[in-house]
């Protein structure tokens, strides 16, 4: 969907731009991939969607399954947008992090194993 893409784009844009700083692309594109998934399955997706769960509870839930890879701005990101109801923008952000770096590092090869972006490209 276009408007999830569009809303997708800062994030994923941010979070390029951070794993570029710390030389950290690979830690945060295995922490999306997982983080994406996660999300996309249909237990975690009824959880998030659940009205018994606090926003915070959702996203520690998320962060533990998700796991270190990104550290604390992993972790922070997880927050953010469990804060923003925006967790299941998570394989659009991914599927953007990963046309930053295909069209920011040409010697790069994109890889995204998450059924959303496996659709798109």
């Amino acid at each position: 969907m276009a408007e999830n893409s569009t809303v997708a784009r800062p994030y994923a844009r941010a979070i390029f731009e951070l794993a570029q700083e710390s030389a950290s692309y690979p830690a945060w594109s295995a922490f999306l991939e997982r983080a994406a998934t996660i999300v996309m399955d249909e237990r975690v997706a009824g959880l998030i969607d659940s009205p018994k769960l606090s926003r915070s509870d959702i996203a520690e839930l998320m962060i533990d399954l998700a796991g270190d890879g990104a550290g604390d701005e992993g972790h922070n990101l997880i927050r953010l947008l469990a804060e923003n109801d925006r967790l299941a923008l998570l394989p659009e952000i991914t599927a953007e992090s990963v046309s930053y770096t295909h069209l920011t590092l040409p010697t790069s090869k994109p890889k995204c194993s998450c059924g959303w972006a496996r659709e798109q490209y």
